[in-house]
């Protein structure tokens, strides 16, 4: 191996500031200071890193790219620049034409101003709003007049402009931008396919979870197939948006990553240095003659001459420099990225806002938990940053807590002096809520205060009474549902009005200055549903969980559980979740629950904002993608649960207007005019779409699952008010239970003296008809083979017995993927036979306790249905079925979906 082969290589994290032009000089400036430091020869900086990336429509100002250029002539003319080529982002005007640019830069000169050639306009981007991208592949102008400015201190007055490759004395060096590696006709395999040796990315990419495995295998990737070296840059930090820029520096040769850089971190400047043997590359690519004889066809690219300068170094203590290994990227869990990721976020938020730390109001739930575990988090990371001897968040912290000398000795140092907690309560609240804020507050660290709405709330509804005369009340108390939401919502609403009057007062009440940013606790799936009342405490000055669903929250939770020893988050896990709006039972126990108002539970409201959103699908496609998903449920079910949504969803739709600036983290994100750009005002009723989906149904209703039995036992009458029913003799016995059948047909078959009950029920549907006679076996006919189901005593009715609805909810769609799994994909009619025995059914005691089996049962679904049994000798027949309507319950203002009521009887 020659020396002369041998070259180090750098690339730059930079936490930019939009606009914050001394800012950003002075981190770029740090960043080149220290790649030369390691020996780099060669420096990358990341996406319009001089503006910062976050500008927006500030890119339509002149001023932005004068103030761009006045800072590259800062940095051309610096000392610190010199003898290592320099390559930084900014925009640049050509011919009237804005574009998005890299100024590569060699000892005062400039060298090539290379334009973006693909645009990012999806997620969160924007860019062909401000920047038009370079067509003119390959090609350069090469009479760019430099502004006067830049002329007057480096005595340079043109430059290259355009697509083109630098050809160093030993090495050559190509140019990709962010989006153009994402694309399908990528910049590098022109670049690799002519010789070019290494190819560098600077990059503007925003944090999502689970993003970083795919920008990692796209850059591995690009050089497996073609060889080469590829060196990935990346912003870090909230630059003044929504979004996080989650750092992550990568460098790969040969498929193989040789370096990476933190994705999460606090520290403004992180620079990442590789030191390759550029032989590697060569020896790679003609050992693979298909790429040889490729390259050899391949057109000729712009080249332009750099022959005063070399990437490898050139003395003899080259040849005994080790170079970096292969190594395995480094990933953080989906559960580690929520810790990091928002956490970071907040920091930013905080130290560039000018306030002195954070007011919450903790109800003592999971989102509000959530969010303080964030906030906790935030301080763990400072709190390691200051032991790591990071003097820049140290001087951060000090200024934020306006103390010169403090010095943090835990976590809860700081938290005690950045968060505030203050639990809410009212007469509708529960202690439990109560003492789990407090215990949480106090194992945190956070300054924690307790008050009562109730007085607040009465002198609100007292000033409408003396107005109008009208006493409203709570349903409870014989008040309509329109009363009933009415005063849920004025509770709600006096809470965010405390909480900005806190936020600004609390720190005097304590002797000090400064005020406190409120933070919002709506999860993602909430606002997506309109599960919240508007302008209540969801409305705040940021929301770190706002982009994160409900059910990525509990993941978090438990985590946190594990990773900071958080001993109250266990029981704050268990509880359900709740909005406390209502009176309490007369018990004293919560008479609400967050999925019983909605109508639906936080598992299906993910899948219905990803339907939405990722895979681009309204009404109808929903109802048949949910279909082939929900094969436990018929296609009448399925179609109302996507009615109920979408009616939901565009009832509360004008809600997501007002929403509270939140972390980006999820790609079905809701954040509106933003990242989701919908309309706010719908026909709510949605009558073409919802026509379609019952078209379907209609079709469907002889395709659906199938189950037989051979037995059908019924319950003993005598015994029967131990399921909730009545006991009327042998001749006619009634039972009521709940259950989910749908329909139900009887065809009595001569000769066998046996009646077969064809139902659209589905899998979970025939568990509880079996629940309902007494039967605990019976087979699933799936055209090739058949399997026996699982017995009606169940683990999950034995799960709901102790409490647990969650696993309860998921233990039959557990058996219908092991049933499926045997069975494979094909069904057929289902039939439900049951043995007469000469005409007449016989009964046993025992199985009486199937009724009560389905009334537990019945709790697992969200739309219950009431099912009135009648046992006589008799075969099976149906009566009848009516709809059963419910009144408005629930802080949204909309009606919850009705579900269908069956009476179903068996004389």
């Amino acid at each position: 191996m020659e020396a002369a082969s041998l070259c180090t290589m750098a690339t730059c994290v930079l936490n930019q500031w939009s606009m914050d032009f001394a800012g950003n000089k002075r981190r770029i400036l740090s960043s080149i200071i220290e790649a030369k430091r390691l020996g780099a020869s060669y420096r990358l900086g990341p996406e319009l890193e001089i503006t910062g990336y976050g500008c927006s429509d500030h890119f339509y100002e002149g001023d932005t790219f004068l103030h761009s250029w006045q800072v590259l002539r800062d940095l051309l003319i610096d000392p610190a620049t010199r003898d290592i080529v320099c390559d930084v982002g900014m925009p640049v005007r050509h011919l009237g034409v804005a574009y998005n640019c890299r100024v590569v830069f060699l000892n005062g000169q400039v060298l090539l101003i290379r334009p973006k050639t693909r645009m990012a306009d999806d997620g969160n981007y924007r860019e062909s709003r401000w920047f038009s991208r370079w067509t003119k592949r390959g090609e350069i102008d090469k009479t760019f007049q430099l502004p006067d400015l830049i002329e007057s201190a480096i005595g340079q007055s043109t430059a290259p402009f355009g697509d083109a490759v630098l050809a160093f004395r030993d090495a050559s060096l190509g140019f990709e931008t962010c989006e153009e590696i994402w694309t399908i006709g990528s910049s590098h395999i022109d670049l690799f396919l002519n010789g070019v040796d290494i190819v560098v990315n600077s990059s503007g990419s925003y944090h999502q979870l689970r993003k970083l495995n795919r920008r990692v295998d796209l850059i591995s990737s690009c050089t497996n197939k073609a060889g080469g070296l590829y060196l990935y840059s990346n912003l870090r930090g909230c630059d003044g948006e929504r979004v996080y820029y989650d750092g992550s520096a990568l460098v790969a040769m040969n498929g193989r990553l040789v370096a990476q850089s933190r994705q999460f971190a606090l520290e403004e400047v992180e620079v990442t240095s590789a030191t390759v043997d550029l032989e590697e590359i060569r020896n790679y690519r003609q050992a693979n003659r298909s790429h040889c004889q490729q390259s050899a066809e391949a057109p000729a690219l712009t080249r332009i001459a750099v022959p005063q300068w070399r990437l490898c170094r050139q003395d003899v203590a080259a040849a005994c420099q080790s170079t970096n290994l292969p190594m395995e990227p480094r990933y953080h869990t989906p559960e580690e990225e929520i810790a990091l990721g928002p956490a970071c976020w907040l920091w930013d938020y905080l130290r560039r806002s000018g306030q002195s730390g954070y007011f919450l109001p903790l109800s003592g739930g999971i989102d509000s938990t959530a969010t303080s575990c964030l906030v906790y988090s935030m301080s763990v990371q400072v709190f390691e940053s200051v032991q790591s001897g990071c003097q820049e968040v140290l001087q951060d912290l000090r200024r934020i807590v306006r103390d010169p000398q403090f010095l943090p000795g835990s976590p809860q140092d700081i938290c005690s002096r950045l968060f505030t907690t203050c639990y809410m309560g009212s007469e509708n609240s529960s202690s439990e809520t109560r003492q789990r804020a407090e215990q949480l507050a106090k194992e945190i660290g956070a300054s924690h205060l307790a008050l009562r709405i109730d007085a607040a709330v009465s002198a609100l509804v007292a000033i409408f009474v003396a107005c109008t005369g009208l006493q409203p009340k709570f349903r409870a108390h014989g008040g309509s549902a329109q009363e009933n939401l009415a005063l849920q919502n004025v509770q709600a609403r006096v809470r965010m009005v405390l909480a900005y009057l806190f936020a600004q007062l609390v720190l005097l009440a304590r002797g000090l200055t400064g005020n406190l940013l409120v933070l919002g606790s709506a999860n993602l799936d909430e606002g997506l549903r309109g599960y919240m009342t508007k302008y209540d405490c969801s409305s705040a000055d940021v929301n770190p969980i706002g982009g994160i669903s409900k059910s990525d929250l509990r993941s978090f939770i438990r985590y946190s559980m594990r990773r900071h020893g958080i001993s109250i988050l266990g029981e704050i896990f268990s509880a359900p979740p709740t909005a406390e709006l209502e009176p309490l039972a007369a018990n004293g126990q919560l008479a609400q629950t967050d999925e019983v108002d909605m109508g639906m539970t936080y598992d299906e409201l993910s899948a219905y904002g990803r339907l939405r959103k990722l895979d681009k699908c309204g009404p109808v496609a929903m109802f048949l993608r949910l279909r082939r998903l929900w094969p436990q449920h018929s296609a009448k079910v399925v179609a109302d649960k996507v009615k109920h949504f979408f009616r939901s969803y565009s009832i509360n739709r004008h809600k997501v207007t007002v929403l509270t600036p939140s972390y980006h983290a999820e790609a079905y994100n809701i954040d509106d005019n933003r990242f989701d750009h919908r309309q706010f005002l719908y026909n709510v009723n949605w009558p073409w779409q919802f026509q379609q989906i019952d078209q379907l149904v209609d079709q469907m209703a002889g395709c659906e699952p199938v189950l037989t039995t051979d037995k059908m036992e019924l319950g003993h009458p005598e015994s029967s008010n131990r399921a909730g029913g009545t006991g009327a003799g042998n001749s006619g016995s009634t039972y009521t239970t709940t259950g989910t059948v749908d329909k139900i047909q009887t065809n009595d078959t001569t000769g066998s003296k046996k009646s077969v009950l064809s139902s659209s029920v589905g899998y979970q549907g025939c568990v509880r008809l079996l629940a309902q006679i007494g039967r605990q076996r019976a087979t699933w006919r799936g055209g090739i083979a058949s399997t026996p189901i699982p017995p009606v005593e169940s683990a999950a009715a034995k799960i709901l017995a102790s409490g647990n609805l969650a696993a309860a909810r998921r233990r039959p769609q557990q058996q219908q993927q092991q049933l499926q799994g045997r069975i494979g994909k094909r069904t057929s009619p289902l039939a439900v036979k049951a043995n007469n025995d000469s005409g007449r059914c016989r009964h046993r005691n025992q199985s009486n306790r199937a009724a009560s089996k389905v009334q537990q049962l019945g709790n697992v679904e969200q739309a219950p249905i009431v099912a009135r049994l009648t046992l006589s000798p008799r075969g099976c027949r149906v009566v009848q079925q009516q709809q059963q309507h419910q009144e408005p319950d629930e802080p949204t203002g909309h009606r919850r979906f009705p579900a269908p009521r069956m009476r179903l009887a068996i004389p």
